[in-house]
């Protein structure tokens, strides 16, 4: 429940949900709070969920007219819906099949249409970014893709926006320093935030570094060891060390905020990949220049390029 409230959080930020991220928040410390969860407290936490997700609801249906079915709908420019109906109408009358030409036309714009590459897929966790920075006294990154850019299925852009949320608010909150940090360092005052694409056969590994100051080791070696995830023996591995940043609870804060310390976000992160078929790993780089008892990084995370079968045939639309 937690890891589901620390995404919602986040995604409810982004998405510009105020009052709903800050409630979310409070339920989430209220139950953060408490030694063991219990039933009751669950499903007043759902139950106070509802009458937020309520009040949207009456705004999303009843204001703006949308229904249970629009996230399936497909729309399309007026231009190209009207190049369809004039291919197949010509096949019709034709009593011919459809030519090359036209089906590679459909098949480009329905791919267009159904998928999305990974720039357009964290455009609003990316803007988020600047605000981010200012709650935290930081200078907004900028943000730099390399890599072969390809078309990701629609069934991967919910995933993958919400595992980027955790990743970059990680970047910003652990990772890149203050600017006066950063003069003081002889960097960049604006951080650096690495996306780069690998396309493997049918897989995409997407690898995300920073230029901040690094995974604070010597801290996560103590939280494990203390927590009983590793022994001191195995705590001399840096690799073993560092993957326990994905074991739940592990915060190297000492105390929570409303942008991270739960020790929920990386969990949260193999999890939602976990449900698309994805993964995620940390790599260590020993040439990044970092502050002591720390060590340079990056996560790489592996996603599915084909998407399953749908479940239910998407609607259509064309717009003008």
């Amino acid at each position: 429940m937690l890891r589901f409230l620390h995404t919602l959080k986040g995604e409810a930020r982004v998405s510009g949900f105020k009052t709903l991220s800050l409630a979310v928040h409070e339920l989430e410390t209220e139950l953060a709070a408490q030694k063991e969860t219990t039933a009751e407290a669950l499903r007043t936490c759902v139950s106070e969920l509802r009458k937020k997700f309520e009040q949207y609801r009456v705004v999303y249906e009843v204001k703006l007219g949308n229904d249970e079915n629009s996230a399936d709908r497909i729309f399309l420019p007026g231009d190209v819906a009207r190049r369809f109906y004039e291919a197949l109408e010509k096949a019709r009358t034709a009593g011919q099949a459809l030519s090359p030409d036209d089906i590679h036309l459909i098949q480009k714009q329905l791919n267009s249409a159904l998928g999305s590459d990974l720039q357009t897929v964290l455009e609003d966790q990316v803007a988020d970014l600047g605000r981010l920075a200012k709650e935290l006294d930081k200078t907004s990154p900028v943000v730099v893709y390399y890599g072969q850019s390809v078309t990701l299925h629609k069934g991967l852009h919910d995933k993958l926006s919400q595992a980027f949320g955790h990743i970059l608010r990680n970047s910003m909150d652990h990772g890149i320093e203050t600017k006066d940090e950063r003069v003081q360092s002889n960097k960049d005052p604006m951080g650096k935030i690495s996306i780069t694409q690998v396309p493997k056969g049918a897989v995409l590994e997407i690898e995300v570094a920073d230029d901040g100051k690094g995974l604070n080791l010597d801290k996560v070696r103590e939280k494990a060891i203390s927590r009983g995830l590793l022994t001191a023996e195995a705590a001399q591995n840096p690799l073993a060390v560092a993957e326990c940043i994905f074991a739940s609870g592990l915060s190297t804060r000492d105390q929570a905020t409303m942008i991270s310390g739960r020790g929920i976000g990386m969990d949260a992160v193999r999890e939602i990949l976990a449900e698309c078929g994805g993964k995620i790993r940390i790599e260590l780089l020993a040439s990044a220049q970092v502050n002591p008892g720390y060590v340079g990084f990056k996560f790489v995370l592996t996603v599915p390029l084909q998407a399953e079968a749908p479940s239910a045939k998407p609607e259509i639309r064309a717009v003008s």
